[in-house]
């Protein structure tokens, strides 16, 4: 497969006269997002293993997490602004989030939070 984009990024090269250090700068940042997505896509479905559906609304929220975390990992790589703050940003949204699917039980809402924290925990590890 390597072989078949290193031919492909000579030929880009070659039609459009941009150096190849672009594209294969694009395609790095590619795999890194990539990688991201999958371990965020892998942390939930074993988080969604962990905690049966029945008791909370675990699955709901796991699925929650899971969109808007990529959503946010998308929003971070485009955002240039310099009193942005992303993970306040996250923090905000995802206890948005635990309010809707528990539906402003305090005792659910505590037991989402430990599901988040222990999301975050997992990606966290992953990532390093």
């Amino acid at each position: 497969m390597e072989i078949f984009i290193e031919s492909e990024t000579d030929v880009m090269t070659s039609d459009t006269g941009i150096d190849k250090d672009v594209f294969n700068h694009i395609k790095n940042e590619f795999i890194k997002t990539h990688k991201k997505v999958s371990n965020i896509k892998d942390v939930s479905n074993k988080l969604r293993d962990k905690y049966p559906d029945e008791e909370f609304h675990s699955h709901k929220f796991i699925q929650y997490l899971e969109s808007h975390m990529i959503m946010l990992l998308e929003v971070s790589a485009k955002n240039t602004e310099d009193d942005f703050n992303i993970d306040k940003e996250k923090e905000a949204a995802v206890y948005e989030i635990m309010k809707e699917v528990a539906e402003n039980d305090e005792l659910e809402i505590q037991k989402l939070k430990e599901i988040y924290d222990e999301f975050k925990d997992a990606i966290g590890k992953l990532q390093k």
